[in-house]
């Protein structure tokens, strides 16, 4: 797909509008997200200072808000979206520009912790691998705090599609 329409369709789902499934996934999903990845798939230690702000501007320019186009399309009900959402995320966990975008983004944290939003294994194991990413990262520490690393480290421990459950136990003869 023309490298303008993608460009359409990404600044129309941004404005509330609402395509055809397939249409945005052919879109967006499969000629966007895959292009925008490849840019930014440089390990960070290979990365110059310099490449990293090239990259940063380049998400910079997505959007007026980058990181609400996102979460916009990261909210749509198709597992399709929300798991190419994850895998920018993923990405963006490497960088530390990226890490302070995720950090700065209202309710994306809890987001990424709360198992009960992804219905789809795939989506599950995405948001892992993007927890993983970041708790990862020599930065991470110094972007989220101790606190919130810990608390990804917990996530991770327990794994995607842990369950908490409590247990009651009723006695006999007790009113």
């Amino acid at each position: 797909m023309a490298k303008t329409s993608l460009m359409h369709d990404v600044a129309a789902v941004a404005r509330g509008k609402t395509l055809s499934c397939s249409r945005f996934l052919w879109s967006c999903l499969w000629d966007g997200v895959d292009r925008v990845k490849s840019y930014w798939l440089a390990l960070p230690a290979d990365q110059t200072p310099s490449l990293q702000k090239i990259t940063r501007s380049w998400f910079a320019s997505l959007a007026t808000d980058p990181m609400e186009l996102i979460m916009h399309v990261g909210r749509q009900p198709f597992p399709e979206l929300k798991l190419a959402v994850l895998q920018v995320l993923n990405v963006l966990g490497e960088q530390q520009w990226g890490q302070e975008y995720i950090k700065g983004c209202a309710g994306l944290i809890e987001f990424l912790l709360d198992r009960s939003t992804e219905a789809t294994k795939l989506c599950k194991d995405a948001k892992y691998e993007v927890l993983r990413t970041i708790v990862s990262s020599p930065t991470s520490e110094s972007v989220f705090g101790i606190e919130t690393i810990l608390r990804f480290k917990n996530y991770i421990r327990e794994g995607p599609v842990y369950v908490h459950v409590e247990t009651e136990v009723a006695i006999e003869g007790s009113s």
